[in-house]
């Protein structure tokens, strides 16, 4: 896999969640100079929101495993910019006392150690 960057983090994305290309579209043409703001955007609206909260309220496992695979291969990103949207856009999110038996189920090692370093609690 090519690694995520601010560069292609667009396409990475649309790839990963093809149903909400008209989202990164748009977030794309609002934004076109400013990646690091998208980051923070497409971490929001795209993986958030278009992934994991429709995911989680469905009970849809299969979508579930998927996000958790998506944000372990943001916060492993070489770009500081893209790890730091994941965390304050998805990482923040999945940190709720609510989620944790998901969190517990499918968590992989950038996550856990992220949501350590934010809650101060060991995942």
């Amino acid at each position: 896999m090519t690694p995520v960057v601010a560069e292609n983090l667009a396409a990475y994305l649309a790839e990963q969640f093809p149903e909400a290309e008209a989202d990164i579209d748009r977030i794309r043409s609002e934004h076109p100079a400013r990646p690091a703001l998208n980051a923070y955007v497409y971490m929001s609206e795209v993986v958030w929101s278009d992934g994991f909260e429709p995911a989680i309220a469905a009970d849809d496992e299969q979508t579930i495993r998927h996000c958790f695979r998506v944000t372990e291969d943001l916060l492993a990103s070489d770009d500081q910019n893209i790890r730091a949207a994941a965390s304050i856009r998805v990482t923040e999110h999945l940190s709720v006392p609510k989620l944790r038996r998901v969190v517990a189920r499918h968590g992989g090692v950038n996550l856990r150690r992220d949501l350590t370093r934010v809650t101060g609690r060991h995942y």
